[in-house]
């Protein structure tokens, strides 16, 4: 019989053998990517030597010698004249680079005026309301967190509040909201200055997050100027009276595992009860059928 110890070394031979395999293969993949980290950079050197090597080839192809100059040109070259037309090419670009600046300068002024304008009358105005909100208890500065609260608001919005307020506002308010019948013209004036805007976020505010009522500015007022030759004040009580639809269905599906579920059911809902509405069907029992 073999002794112990020779059993144990047999037993271990397939470990061994396993391991060695296991090192041999890491050195043949260390040895793989660092060649192959060789040759990109090989091939990267070989590209930086072959755009140089290409740009002297461009700069000696575009140098032109005086004499090929008068050549190309039909002129008889010398250094008095090459001095001249040096001198006339700095003034003329010394001007225009002089027009440029005074225009950018000029630009400069008229907004920095434009700001200081809108800044001074914003202050102004902002000066005023506070006044008026004391005068009526409901000043923001008495709370820590220095917001407005249910109590203030009903101090604003009722009473004395909405007169108070009005007689502070600037007079331009008044002269562009009237009560009046759109003309043909109006409308399409509008939609143009519509589609500049939306023209706008598109190529220059992409990232931006668009609001309800910017929607509705951009696709919606167009088309209600059309039908009915009128537009009047934006209200977000459609959108608050939405939300606690939503979230009741929300509270309703609490109970579906993944957040995507929750929402496409929340959204089914809504899309039945559009349709409904728009259909003018009315359905006593809507919520427990959605239920």
């Amino acid at each position: 019989m073999n002794p112990p110890e020779n059993r144990e070394l047999r037993m271990q031979e397939p470990l061994l053998q396993k391991q060695e395999k296991q090192k041999k293969s890491r050195k043949i993949t260390i040895a793989s990517e660092e060649a192959a980290r060789n040759a990109r950079m090989a091939k990267k050197v070989g590209a930086t030597e072959e755009i140089k090597q290409n740009m002297m080839a461009r700069q000696k192809s575009a140098a032109v010698l005086p004499s090929q100059m008068s050549n190309i040109a039909g002129i008889r070259w010398s250094k008095k004249g090459a001095k001249k037309t040096a001198k006339a090419r700095s003034v003329r670009a010394g001007n225009s680079i002089a027009v440029f600046s005074d225009r950018r300068s000029v630009r400069r002024a008229l907004r920095k005026n434009l700001i200081n304008k809108i800044e001074k009358d914003f202050l102004l105005l902002i000066s005023q309301l506070e006044e008026i909100y004391k005068s009526l208890g409901a000043d923001k500065q008495a709370f820590f967190f220095q917001t407005f609260t249910g109590n203030h608001i009903r101090k604003l919005l009722t009473g004395e509040g909405p007169k108070n307020i009005s007689t502070v506002l600037p007079s331009a308010a008044s002269r562009v909201v009237f009560a009046s019948f759109l003309e043909t013209e109006e409308i399409n004036a509008f939609k143009i200055l519509v589609a500049e805007l939306f023209s706008c976020f598109k190529r220059d505010l992409a990232s931006t997050s668009i609001t309800p009522k910017c929607h509705l500015l951009c696709a919606h007022v167009s088309d209600f100027m059309e039908n009915h030759t009128f537009w009047g004040l934006l209200s977000e009580q459609c959108i608050e009276a939405l939300h606690a639809v939503v979230n009741r269905d929300e509270r309703r599906l609490a109970s579906m595992r993944e957040r995507n579920n929750i929402l496409r059911k929340t959204m089914e809902c809504s899309f039945v009860r559009n349709v409904l509405f728009d259909l003018e069907i009315v359905c006593e029992d809507l919520e427990d059928i959605l239920k």
